[in-house]
């Protein structure tokens, strides 16, 4: 670099910083074994309230759109690869992969990918709550004799 060239910022400076609203995918993120696919509302146990409600509502119409334009693309592509990569025994791994990321890729708002440890712990969680709900309505009585 000459002396009278200006200094260049590094790429990641220019970069707005939109409070968390996207995030970049990372090389983490691209590994697929070992995760999960799992909606928003299972990590952060909120109930429907106006706000849920209101991002629900906007998460559908983009999830629409999505599918009606790039989503059934994806979603076919991903569904002939996993059956191709089942064909042979040493591909199914990835053929199973590829049969998760037609799921996501279809309806893709609202999903995230965690570990398969995280997403148990929000899913036991939720089907505690669950669980303690229905006991209290039944007035503590167990839930089998209450069928």
């Amino acid at each position: 670099m000459r002396v009278d060239e200006p200094m260049r910022k590094p790429m990641t400076e220019n970069i707005p910083d939109n409070g968390g609203q996207s995030r970049l995918v990372t090389l983490r993120d691209c590994d697929q074994f070992g995760k999960e696919v799992v909606h928003v509302r299972e990590l952060d146990g909120k109930g429907v309230t106006a706000v849920t409600a209101l991002t629900g509502t906007i998460g559908f119409v983009v999830n629409v759109i999505w599918a009606c334009t790039f989503g059934i693309g994806l979603f076919v592509g991903h569904l002939v690869a996993g059956v191709i990569n089942c064909i042979f025994i040493i591909t199914i791994p990835f053929g199973l992969q590829s049969f998760k990321l037609a799921g996501l890729s279809f309806w893709p708002v609202g999903r995230r990918v965690v570990s398969v440890e995280m997403a148990r712990i929000a899913r036991e969680h939720n089907a505690q709550e669950k669980f303690n709900k229905i006991r209290a309505k039944s007035g503590g009585t167990s839930v089998v004799a209450a069928k």
